[in-house]
């Protein structure tokens, strides 16, 4: 009886070990993609975007396969759209969509704190029926409600 406790608590141990390292392996792989589509033509003609809008309120991101999408709260609008389309690019792919949200999540600090925005996925229908994959970070209510107080107390002279 004691044999097979041992037994099972080797086995055990052993498939912990192996799914440490698969998950590893994992983001080292999209430690690799990210780093290699920051480097890539396509980030390059992406950044001026991201330094524009990385000191900006920003009330939601829309990371889709043919275009991104920044969103500013006050006032609320578009504050600018990347469109591949529009540059002849290619469209990204599935894994090509994660890594950029992974990107934009290292080049714009605020989106990593859960406290302010939220990472959500969802689908995207196309003229032709085809439903693709798509990320989207949004601002949470309290951040939201606080960003906007601030600029109504800036607004009117009152940041002292």
């Amino acid at each position: 009886m004691k044999i097979w406790v041992l037994l099972i608590c080797i086995a055990v141990g052993i498939g912990a070990v192996a799914l440490l390292a698969v998950s590893s392996r994992r983001k080292q792989k999209e430690l690799m993609r990210v780093q290699k589509l920051k480097g890539s033509p396509f980030y390059r003609e992406l950044s001026p975007y991201v330094r524009y809008v990385r000191h900006r309120a920003l009330d939601q991101i829309l990371i889709e396969r043919d275009q991104i999408i920044f969103k500013g709260m006050n006032p609320p609008e578009v504050l600018c759209r990347f469109s591949l389309s529009d540059r002849h690019m290619r469209f990204m792919d599935k894994g090509k969509l994660w890594s950029m949200v992974q990107l934009l999540s290292n080049e714009i600090p605020d989106l990593r704190d859960p406290k302010r925005y939220r990472l959500r996925s969802y689908k995207v229908t196309r003229a032709n029926g085809e439903k693709d994959k798509a990320w989207e970070y949004i601002a949470r209510a309290g951040y939201k409600s606080y960003v906007l107080r601030t600029l109504q107390w800036r607004a009117a002279g009152r940041d002292e």
